[in-house]
C-alpha cells in the first residue's frame, strides 16, 4: 500500500520528530550539541580567513611601511596606519609631526616619527595636550608599553585610549578603519585580530583559545579593543601588541622607532 503522504506533510512530519528528538534530549547532550556547533562554525570561519590570507598574507620580512595620507585630520590619518600594528604608525608619524604637536610630544629620527613616553617601562602613557577625535571618538592619552614576560620576549604594547565604551568605539570606527572591520569578541569584553607568525607570514586566526598560553612557541600580533586597564584614563584601551617567540628582526621592522 503506497503511503498518502504528500512530500510537504513528510518533510513536516520529519522536522517535528527531530523538535521532539531534540526536546528528550539531556541538558549534557544539548549542551554537547551546542559545543559541537560552535567548533563547525569555527573551523568555517578560519577557512575563510586561511582562503584570504592566501591572497592577502603579509610577509612580515618583506613587508612596507605605508604612509596614511587623505584620511581627514592629522590623527585620523596617524590612527589609520597605527591600526595595521606594523611600522607605517611610525612613517604617518612624520608626514604629520608638525601638526600632532599640540596634542602630544613628538619625537623624529630620520624618517620617522612617534609619539614620546617618559619611560615604557613604568610612565608609559602620555595625556592628550588638548581635545581631539578620531572619527568621532575622543581620545583621551596614548601609550608606548614594553613588559618582560618571563620564558618569553618582551611584550611591546602601544595604542590609545578612549572614554568611550569598547563595543562603541568599534561600532564608531569600524566604518572608517579597515583593520577594526570583522574583530573576534574575546573574553572580557575585548575584541580582537590576532595573528601569529608562521616563518614568512603572518595568518590571521580566529582560534583564539588555541594560542592562548603559547607565546613560548609563537610569535602573536595582535589589535585589540578592550576595557581600559588604566584608572587615569577609564573606557577604553585600543592596542597593537606584540608578543610570543618573537626576533630581533621581526621587532626592527614592525618597531624600528626602538632601533
Amino acid at each position: 500500500m503506497q503511503s498518502t503522504l504528500t512530500p510537504f506533510k513528510r518533510a513536516a512530519l520529519t522536522l517535528a520528530t527531530l523538535a521532539l528528538l531534540s526536546a528528550c534530549a539531556t541538558p549534557e547532550e544539548r549542551a554537547a550539541k551546542r559545543e559541537l556547533k560552535q567548533q563547525r562554525q569555527e573551523v568555517k570561519a578560519q577557512a575563510i580567513l586561511d582562503r584570504a590570507n592566501a591572497r592577502t598574507g603579509e610577509a612580515a620580512v618583506k613587508a612596507e611601511p605605508k604612509l596614511v595620507n587623505g584620511r581627514g585630520a592629522p590623527l585620523e590619518n596617524v590612527f589609520t596606519a597605527f591600526a595595521a600594528c606594523n611600522a607605517s604608525l611610525f612613517k604617518t608619524g612624520k608626514q604629520f609631526a608638525t601638526e600632532l604637536e599640540p596634542l602630544f610630544p613628538m619625537s623624529i629620527k630620520n624618517d620617522l616619527a612617534y609619539i614620546k613616553v617618559n619611560d615604557r617601562k613604568a610612565a608609559s602613557v602620555v595625556a592628550i595636550g588638548s581635545p581631539a577625535n578620531v572619527f568621532g571618538v575622543p581620545v583621551s592619552a596614548y601609550f608606548d608599553q614594553i613588559t618582560p614576560v618571563p620564558g618569553s620576549s618582551d611584550m611591546l604594547s602601544w595604542g590609545f585610549f578612549s572614554p568611550m565604551a569598547p563595543q562603541d568605539v568599534v561600532k564608531s570606527l569600524s566604518p572608517y578603519v579597515l583593520e577594526l572591520k570583522n574583530l573576534s569578541k574575546d573574553i572580557n569584553l575585548q575584541f580582537i585580530r590576532l595573528e601569529i607568525y608562521d616563518g614568512k607570514f603572518w595568518r590571521r586566526t580566529s582560534q583564539l583559545a588555541k594560542y592562548r598560553g603559547m607565546l613560548s612557541t609563537t610569535a602573536q600580533r595582535s589589535l585589540t579593543v578592550a576595557p581600559s586597564d588604566n584608572p587615569a584614563f577609564p573606557g577604553t584601551r585600543i592596542a597593537c601588541s606584540l608578543q610570543g617567540k618573537t626576533t630581533p628582526d621581526i621587532v626592527n621592522i614592525l618597531r624600528p622607532d626602538l632601533q
